[in-house]
């Protein structure tokens, strides 16, 4: 005879909360704090989805809200979606000339389409929309330093990570490459950032560095 074993997966997985603390200090005497806090279900559904809460609260306000799904039958390609918002304290400098500081209050919306390679790789493409207000809360800028408006934006990026450890590696190497372009909707401002790490974990005898 034999015995059938049917087993219905739940529709909600495993929970997870993380909590730290965040103390900063600059050489121009800022000083920030953050209580920070994580919130993660994983698996979501029964397709390996993930949603996951990232807070920030203190000199900087952040809430973070994202989705994260795997497609298909191999979970290579993915969607990320998310929104976000930001409330953060800016120093307006020149040279070493303190001006003013202020307050920037943005929310964002993102959706990211991208493809992982094993567990070394990553490719990705995204569409974004920001609002952005600026506010001054010390000094005045003299015109400088304010970026209110409605922006949309593209990025991409491409990444390579074969470290044994994403604390403390010993050995692999690290390459990440990312790109972003924003315009104002109303064409008046345009903006590109292009940011590339290069990093490598080895040992010397019994010293790694």
């Amino acid at each position: 005879s034999a015995v059938d074993i049917v087993t219905i997966p739940r529709g909600a997985g495993n929970q997870r909360l993380q909590l730290g603390l965040n103390l900063s200090t600059t050489n121009d005497g800022d000083a920030y704090y953050g209580v920070l806090g994580r919130w993660t279900i994983q698996p979501l559904n029964p397709s390996a989805g993930e949603f996951r809460v990232t807070t920030e609260i203190g000199t900087n306000l952040i809430l973070d809200l994202e989705w994260m799904q795997p497609l298909g039958t191999t979970g290579a390609f993915f969607i990320e979606s998310g929104l976000n918002y930001t409330e953060q304290t800016v120093p307006v400098n020149v040279g070493d000339i303190r001006l003013a500081e202020r307050r920037d209050n943005s929310a964002a919306a993102r959706l990211i389409f991208g493809r992982e390679f094993g567990r070394w790789g990553v490719a990705e493409i995204g569409a974004h929309a920001l609002t952005l207000d600026s506010d001054i809360l010390v000094g005045d800028t003299f015109g400088l330093g304010t970026q209110s408006g409605d922006y949309l934006g593209v990025s991409g990026r491409f990444a390579i990570d074969t470290f044994n450890s994403p604390s403390f590696p010993i050995r692999g190497q690290l390459l990440d490459l990312q790109l972003e372009g924003y315009g104002s909707m109303d064409g008046d401002d345009e903006a590109t950032q292009a940011q590339l790490i290069l990093a490598s974990a080895q040992t010397l005898g019994p010293i790694a560095t």
